[in-house]
């Protein structure tokens, strides 16, 4: 990978797709991670939704387990939320809207579970 060459962003985005698969385990780690790459190439449309879509899809692989604990569920949801904010800032509102409701769920089912 030649850094600054003309597919440095897309070498990038791989590096960083790579990443979260392999190494998302940790919902830290994991936020961190998706931060970095999408504040990298927030500022092209086009690469932008592709990270949005990277970072949902490892997000849902590695990280959403869907249990109805209360901490976790939110904490989930808090991710579901950023990756939403994700697909907005990169044109797909559609997508977020979409995800909202899966995140609305989440909280929903572990609120009852917790009464």
């Amino acid at each position: 990978m030649k850094l600054g060459g003309p597919d440095a962003k897309r070498d990038i985005s791989r590096l960083y797709d790579r990443a979260l698969r392999d190494y998302g385990g940790s919902i830290t780690g994991f936020k961190i991670m998706a931060e970095d790459y999408f504040g990298y190439l927030k500022d092209d449309k086009e690469l932008a939704h592709k990270a949005a879509r990277d970072i949902e899809l490892a997000f849902k692989r590695v990280v959403e387990t869907g249990t109805t604990n209360w901490f976790r569920a939110t904490t989930e949801a808090s991710i579901y939320k950023m990756i939403c904010g994700y697909y907005r800032s990169a044109g797909d509102p559609d997508r977020a809207e979409l995800l909202e409701k899966r995140q609305e769920l989440l909280v929903r089912r572990a609120k009852r579970a917790a009464l």
